[in-house]
């Protein structure tokens, strides 16, 4: 498994500020909506990729704090969808630890193109919803074994086995499953046949 950072955002209503440092690796930066009004409408910031992963979690370091100084932190309430099988899922929806990395396993793995993130609740004064850091979990176990050189030496000799006696995947090493009727394989994250996968061959 392998953590991926976003690679560009989307801000819908022009609410947010500093987008790009919700994901500069740097958990001293953060991305805020302030809410100046109280009760103010909390808003969707988009965090996007520019080809899918195989995504079997997430981990988000966020925080909410209030307009004193020096300023109070707490838990915040908030809500995370991911966006897989052409439509907005989902996966979070409650209170989190403030200022510490919190991981959030999905219930399967998905082909995950981007993300939202939102506050789920207010206070009753100017306060500020920080994401310092949102990152996608990216399931690629032979990553940790061999390193990024390793693998990308292990896909190449994968693909250069003959098509009938390749047993994993070389894109996400997931063990290949045989069609019952026409003997094709695949990977069980893409369709059939698994053979015609350009990024493969």
């Amino acid at each position: 498994m392998a953590w991926i950072s976003p690679t560009g955002y989307k801000d819908p209503d022009s609410k947010w500020t500093d987008e790009i440092k919700a994901y500069d690796s740097n958990i001293g930066t953060f991305a805020y909506q302030a809410f100046a009004v109280p009760l103010l409408t909390p808003k969707y910031l988009e965090l996007t990729l520019t080809s899918v992963v195989l995504c079997d979690r997430v981990r988000i370091y966020v925080a909410y704090k209030d307009n004193l100084f020096p300023a109070n932190f707490y838990n915040p309430d908030i809500l995370i969808d991911l966006f897989y099988d052409g439509a907005w899922r989902n996966v979070k929806n409650g209170i989190v630890t403030k200022q510490s990395w919190v991981t959030v396993a999905l219930f399967g793995t998905f082909r995950v193109s981007k993300a939202r993130i939102k506050l789920n609740g207010l206070g009753t004064d100017a306060w500020w919803f920080l994401v310092y850091e949102f990152d996608f979990g990216e399931k690629i176990w032979r990553t940790a074994t061999m390193g990024f050189e390793g693998l990308a030496q292990w896909r190449k000799s994968m693909r250069e086995m003959p098509l009938k006696v390749r047993t994993v995947c070389p894109i996400c090493a997931e063990r290949l499953e045989v069609h019952p009727k026409t003997g094709e394989r695949h990977c069980p994250f893409d369709g059939w046949p698994w053979q015609k996968r350009s990024v493969v061959n």
